[in-house]
């Protein structure tokens, strides 16, 4: 599953300013638990597709 798209933030500073504030991580995990997110939202999927019996 890919998913496109993105975050409605006007410019850069707004969403360094939303990666530093809203999470309350350290900027430099953040990517980490998107990374964590995404690796159980596919997991997820796969989980739902094998129990429909879909590739």
């Amino acid at each position: 599953m890919v998913f496109k798209g993105h975050l409605p933030f006007q410019n850069e500073a707004r969403l360094k300013g939303f990666v530093d504030h809203v999470p309350e991580i350290r900027r430099k995990d953040f990517l980490k638990l998107l990374e964590r997110h995404s690796n159980d939202l596919v997991a997820h999927g796969k989980a739902l597709a094998e129990a429909a019996g879909r590739p």
